[in-house]
């Protein structure tokens, strides 16, 4: 059994608030890191809706005009099946950087003149953002 006067418990309280005080620093690190990474997230909301309508449109653009490819009615389902294949394949090497680098700027807060050149440019102009 121990005996512990006020000036005992009051040692005991002042060291335990030092050694939370020590861990401030690191605490308000982690609190800014979370906040960072979240604002990250919610910038890179902004791109998805604008990227998917661009692909989306890309993409209806590459089916029509694979579909008026008249010529290629001699070719036998295998081969029109190559040439759908390449034609996603093209669409997607095309976009690839683009959609990065878009991701890229709005999370890290520059995406927004790139996001309404693209609107402007391609004519998706119903996108407000998040």
């Amino acid at each position: 059994m121990f005996l512990y006067d006020i000036d005992d418990l009051q040692a005991v309280a002042a060291h335990a608030a030092a050694d939370r005080h020590q861990e401030v620093p690191a605490a308000e690190r982690i609190v800014t890191d979370e906040v960072d990474r979240f604002w990250a997230w919610y910038g890179g909301l902004a791109a998805v809706p604008v990227l998917k309508e661009f692909r989306g449109r890309l993409d209806d653009m590459r089916a029509r005009v694979g579909a008026r490819a008249q010529r290629l009615a001699h070719l036998s389902p295998e081969d029109r099946a190559q040439v759908e294949q390449f034609s996603h394949a093209l669409l997607n090497k095309f976009l690839h950087h683009p959609t990065i680098a878009l991701k890229q700027a709005a999370q890290a807060g520059r995406g927004y003149g790139l996001l309404e050149s693209l609107k402007k440019l391609f004519g998706l102009e119903r996108h407000d953002g998040p």
